[in-house]
């Protein structure tokens, strides 16, 4: 069975609860919730990170774990603590955030991390940009994509932009779409192609966002709209979309972690392959995915919230 290698930050969210100044803390951390999401799914996650060896850490280490997440390469260490954000929402059920994760444990990896990790034809990594920050995060990055192509793995990216956790936003764009050149499947929202696109002479661009987000590596470049749906754009112009699915949505926090998960682990029942990416049944994977993302909508804290397939499709059925 094809397994989803999952690297990135891991952190717990702490949300409004009942009384003043009173949280409810939750795991989270974009590419922990796509893992969770499809682990969830059946699909057979391992997650790679680093925590602080604290009892926020040794919490997060569990949930995963709880998930049914392969979390024996979660590293622990003493001389960073454990992320933390701190999450708002308006009436809309939409998200802000506030992180506490300066000199976060999972910039600084130890030389050499997961070495130990091999990856088999058919396995999908998937990354984000959080935790490209820094040179020692970002080389070993680099390190499991390079490994992962040369195994014919599928290497997938979401940036999931968050300025406000870089020090140079002009760094954060140039080191984005770096690495999007050695992904098979991007995924973005509209707000962040428009971002990535922007340049000082012709502004954002608002057109379609294609070719220029197929990089050398790029076979399928996802695109999400919110409650709107989401496209999915081929190399050679083939387009799919999904206008969305109704839900009684409370808490947007994790939806879009939740269609990434979802997507990839229809690619991956679909029997994904590097040399297939322009054949897989890409109408019904996205319809779903964006049911899953709705689904979590309807549920407060991301990780809580998300379905397994059952759940999904007997909660959402309306477009």
């Amino acid at each position: 069975m094809s397994k989803l290698y999952c690297i990135g930050e891991l952190l717990i969210d702490f949300k409004p609860d009942t009384g003043e100044m009173t949280f409810k803390g939750n795991a989270g951390g974009a590419p922990a919730n796509v893992c969770v999401q499809a682990t969830k799914l059946g699909q057979e996650g391992v997650y790679l990170t680093q925590v602080g060896k604290d009892v926020f850490g040794d919490y997060l280490i569990d949930v995963l774990r709880d998930c049914g997440v392969d979390t024996s390469h979660i590293l622990q260490t003493d001389a960073h603590s454990t992320s933390l954000s701190f999450v708002s929402l308006n009436k809309y059920g939409d998200s802000t955030y506030s992180f506490y994760r300066r000199n976060a444990p999972d910039l600084y990896f130890p030389k050499n991390s997961f070495n130990d990790i091999t990856f088999e034809a058919g396995d999908v990594f998937e990354f984000g940009s959080v935790s490209l920050a820094t040179a020692a995060s970002a080389d070993i990055h680099l390190d499991l994509i390079q490994k992962a192509r040369a195994s014919r793995a599928i290497v997938a990216f979401d940036p999931n932009l968050r300025p406000d956790l870089w020090s140079d936003r002009y760094k954060m764009l140039v080191t984005v779409k770096k690495f999007a050149q050695y992904a098979d499947i991007v995924k973005l929202s509209s707000g962040e192609w428009q971002d990535l696109s922007f340049s000082p002479s012709r502004g954002f661009r608002r057109e379609e966002p294609y070719p220029e987000f197929f990089g050398l590596n790029t076979k399928a470049l996802l695109v999400t709209y919110g409650r709107y749906g989401a496209k999915v754009y081929l190399r050679g112009g083939k387009v799919f979309e999904c206008r969305g699915y109704k839900g009684a949505a409370v808490d947007t926090t994790g939806a879009g972690d939740s269609f990434f998960g979802a997507f990839l682990s229809g690619m991956m029942d679909a029997g994904a392959d590097i040399r297939n990416l322009a054949s897989l049944p890409y109408q019904d994977t996205l319809d779903f995915a964006c049911k899953a993302g709705a689904y979590t909508c309807t549920g407060y804290g991301a990780i809580p919230a998300m379905g397994n397939r059952e759940a999904i499709l007997e909660t959402i059925r309306e477009a």
